[in-house]
């Protein structure tokens, strides 16, 4: 494995107000477990205020609490590419498939493919907030009955929860969303005397 991180280079930026910035090079693992390379820079100082070997001081202090947070393992944050239909096709699936019966796992796939799938293909999960879930919600109650709501409702929150249990996102937006009212489903007479028709 590659060093985690290097001493890194301090240089000054800036026209009217020149500042020491510090660049050092992190290594962490992407979400399928491979090594990146990513660049960081920081901010050590004006340099009214500081020498340079001032700056080369903060920036070890920068890279020092970067590189604790390295030993816990860290994994990269979830980015644009990570879309929310790109999750549920790869994470979330893949782990609940284990904990349904077969006839649950057909109707819960089937349910949150047409239902939340389709509304937030190809959106970044990060980019998926309380007010885009609870717009959703909002609009399925105009169209189905409740039974279709609830789960909608249900499957949106578990699979926001696994997303930052899995530390895809920072917060979970779905935990402050509502079931909505939903519209009355009407039923004729014929619909009911058809329903206790015995073939």
């Amino acid at each position: 494995m590659a060093m985690v991180y290097q001493k890194g280079t301090v240089y000054l930026q800036g026209t009217r107000k020149k500042k020491w910035y510090g660049k050092f090079r992190v290594y962490m693992k992407d979400r399928d477990g491979k090594e990146v390379e990513r660049t960081r820079k920081v901010v050590s100082g004006l340099k009214s205020q500081f020498h340079k070997w001032e700056a080369e001081e903060r920036l070890q202090e920068f890279i020092r609490k970067e590189n604790g947070r390295a030993g816990s393992n860290t994994i990269l944050p979830a980015d644009d590419t990570v879309t929310f239909d790109w999750f549920v096709a790869e994470r979330y699936l893949p782990m609940r498939r284990g904990r349904w019966r077969p006839a649950t796992a057909q109707k819960t796939q089937f349910e949150i493919k047409k239902y939340l799938v389709e509304r937030f293909r190809g959106m970044p999960l990060r980019t998926i907030g309380t007010f885009e879930i609870q717009m959703l919600l909002n609009d399925l109650a105009q169209k189905y009955s409740e039974s279709i709501v609830k789960h909608a409702y249900v499957n949106i929150r578990s699979i926001m929860r696994m997303a930052q249990k899995l530390f895809f996102i920072p917060i979970n937006p779905s935990e402050d969303t509502k079931m909505p009212e939903t519209k009355a489903v009407s039923r004729t007479y014929d619909d009911c005397r058809a329903d206790h028709q015995v073939d």
